[in-house]
Parts: C-alpha cells; structure tokens; sequence
C-alpha cells in the first residue's frame, strides 16, 4: 500500500490552470541496474487497488559486423544519487541530451539526466535551465528554460546510441478496482494510519469512531464516511504477479549463412544456366586431363628432337 501525500498538496490558485496534474503514482517495471524512463510508467489513480500482470520478454540481438549493439556494462554513474546504472539507449539519450543542450545553452536540463561522465563537458557551478535567482533575471531564466527544452537540434546526437545486445522488457496488463471498501475504513485507519507520523491528517476518522462506539449508529458512521474522500484520495494499492514463469526469447540469426548462400548460388546457377556442382566438377576434370595431355605431348615432343639429333652426330 501507498500513502500519497496528496492533502498538503492543494492549491487553489486559478492562474495555474494550464498546469493542472492528476493525483496517483507512476510505476515502471524494468531491467535490474538500469535507468527508469518514468515517461513510459503507468500511472495508477489513488482510492483503487492495482493489480499489475507481467510477463518477461528477452531480446538477444547481433553484434558487429553483422548488427549495430552494444554490450552492457555498469559503469554510469548518477552524479545526484551516486548509483550505478547499466547501459541501456534511454540513459545514452539522456548522455547525449545533456551535453547538447549544455553546450548549445550553457546550462544543465532539469528534465534530463546529468551523469559524472559528463563532468569534462558540463561544469560544476552550471545552473539549471530556467532556474531563477539573484544571478539571473526573469528573462534570462525563461531563455535559458525555452533553449533546454528544446532538444531538435540535439536528434542528431541520439542517433549514435544503439540498443543492448542482450535485453530484459516487460510487458504489464493492469486491473483495477475500488479500495478500500467503505466499510473498511475505519479498520483501515486503525491499522495503517493511526499513530502514523501523518495521522494528524485524519484525526476525523478517529472521531468517528469514538461516536461509533459510544452510540453504535451504523447508519450515521456510513452518511459521514462517505462525505470523506480522504482515503480514497491518499492511499493505493499495488500487487504485483507473473502471468507466466516462462520467458519469450527473441534471438536474431543470420538470414544468410555461407551455406545458405552456396547453396542459393547453386540453385540460381542450376536454374537459369543448367550448370550444377556435377556439371563444374566434371568441367574441372576435364580441364587438369586437358592440361596433363598437353604436357605429355610436349615432353614426348622434346625427347624426339634430341634422339634425332643424337643421330645426326653419330653420322657425321
């Protein structure tokens, strides 16, 4: 179960109607040791109890020369929380959006992140793009935060990252369904709220449930649970199962051996000219008995002319 957190997050202010956000959680499921792009996350609506079915996909692809992949190896860092990532094209996207955009604007991007492999290309004191303090005015902030956010001229950068060779993906199907029941909230608040650090939030279910057991009014508890969303609105749940324990194995192969490719070739040449591997075995033979014969007639030749001219000596 989670707590949300979502009532000293209200704000009321009209002017800020264009940045209006849902309440819930995102979760993603990924690879051990790698970076999570919370941008394809599920995002979960709080008062509803989550169940995520997963299943493993494995994908194995091939190496140069005959693909472009690469090998993975723990070795980024993230210079915020000091932990190591594993390679994967999100975080080399991210490498690359990076140092683009820290070059083009001289800035660091907030949404972006910045990795101490980057500590040649982009300084210590860089500020955020868009941040605003004594250092920067309005204007000069909001042209830094338009120039990060701006990362066309930067596509030509992610083009030089490739995928692993060797890949884990997930594929999730989610069911969801009212929760708690509203005839549980009390037992839910006895359990999971009261003497909690933020059970100061929800003093009013405690109330309830002193007049609950003073006069024992079902009726009257129920109409003032459910004038209450506080729950609803803070609390969800998430379960996690396999659909299956067996994984989908994607293997890339080579279309064409050498093989297949004599093979092919001596279809091809079978089909379209009638020559076939006898054919040019025998026209092989046939070549080496030509050029055996000739050397025969040649040495017979030779030693003909020299016993003529043996004779010729003797008679003189």
């Amino acid at each position: 179960s989670l707590f949300l957190d979502n009532i000293g997050s209200y704000n009321f202010a009209e002017s800020e109607v264009d940045t209006i956000q849902g309440m819930g959680a995102k979760v993603l499921i990924h690879e051990k040791d790698t970076y999570p792009n919370m941008d394809m996350g599920l995002a979960l609506s709080p008062g509803h109890r989550h169940i995520l079915q997963t299943s493993t996909n494995a994908m194995t692809r091939l190496g140069a020369p005959y693909g472009n992949c690469e090998e993975s190896s723990t070795t980024d860092s993230d210079s915020v929380t000091e932990a190591a990532y594993a390679y994967d094209q999100h975080l080399c996207f991210c490498h690359k959006i990076s140092a683009c955009i820290a070059q083009q604007c001289d800035c660091t991007s907030a949404t972006f992140l910045v990795h101490d492999e980057l500590s040649n290309e982009i300084s210590n004191d860089m500020h955020l793009c868009g941040k605003i303090n004594e250092t920067y005015t309005v204007a000069e902030s909001l042209s830094d935060y338009y120039c990060g956010s701006d990362i066309s001229s930067c596509e030509s950068a992610i083009t030089t990252c490739p995928a692993k060779c060797t890949e884990i993906m997930y594929d999730v199907d989610v069911s969801s369904s009212k929760w708690p029941a509203l005839q549980q909230h009390l037992a839910f608040y006895q359990k999971y709220i009261k003497n909690k650090p933020f059970s100061h939030h929800f003093n009013i279910y405690d109330d309830i449930h002193h007049q609950y057991k003073v006069h024992n009014d079902k009726d009257t508890v129920v109409k003032q649970l459910q004038e209450l969303d506080m729950i609803y609105d803070n609390f969800l749940q998430i379960s996690l199962v396999k659909s299956s324990f067996n994984a989908q194995v994607f293997t890339e192969h080579l279309s064409v051996t050498w093989e297949v490719l004599l093979s092919q070739l001596g279809g091809n040449l079978n089909l379209f000219s009638g020559v076939s591997l006898i054919l040019l075995v025998e026209v092989a033979d046939m070549f080496v008995q030509t050029c055996k014969q000739r050397l025969q007639q040649n040495k017979k030749i030779t030693v003909e002319e020299s016993d003529t001219n043996e004779l010729d000596t003797k008679s003189q």
